[in-house]
């Protein structure tokens, strides 16, 4: 359970695991829960300001029906272009490794734009645009399929790079 207390705006909370929200007053109490095949680079969790970040939405029509896509940047002059951006290229990502490694494996998928380079969690990335394809491959693995001790950052990379490369 997360507990924000004192803040002068209801946070936005995103997560990849189940989540139910309650105000109290001041206080925002959220229940999130992960599965226990999780390891700990799979848990996401990012909280911000809503005022501060934009968000949008859409659904990708899979092998097995639809997988909600968000994607969230910092609030700016090109945000909404970015936000496009990130939806367009994790689409049309997941519908070609539909075809390589069969469905999506996770319940949705969040785009969370910045930096270089990115970071994979089940169902959620952390992520540049240049590198968004990529650890959108790492949804089949990595975080569909994980190496029994989860330490095994070779093979993911790996395998995720020929993707690239190849």
């Amino acid at each position: 359970t997360l507990h924000v207390v004192g803040a002068d705006h209801v946070p936005r909370v995103l997560s990849n695991g189940a989540m139910a929200q309650r105000s109290d007053g001041d206080r925002t109490t959220y229940a999130i829960s992960m599965p226990e095949w999780y390891n700990t680079a799979s848990l996401y969790l990012q909280i911000h300001n809503p005022s501060k970040y934009a968000l949008e939405s859409r659904s990708v029509r899979g092998i097995h029906g639809d997988t909600p896509v968000t994607a969230v940047v910092r609030q700016g002059p090109a945000a909404g272009g970015k936000l496009r951006e990130a939806l367009d290229v994790s689409e049309k990502a997941i519908l070609e490794l539909e075809r390589q490694f069969g469905p999506f494996p996770h319940e949705g998928y969040i785009v969370s734009l910045g930096g270089i380079g990115g970071m994979e969690h089940s169902g959620a990335t952390r992520t540049s645009i240049e590198a968004l394809s990529h650890e959108t491959c790492h949804q089949w693995i990595a975080r569909g399929s994980l190496p029994a001790g989860g330490n095994h950052g070779w093979f993911d990379e790996g395998l995720a790079s020929w993707r690239d490369d190849g």
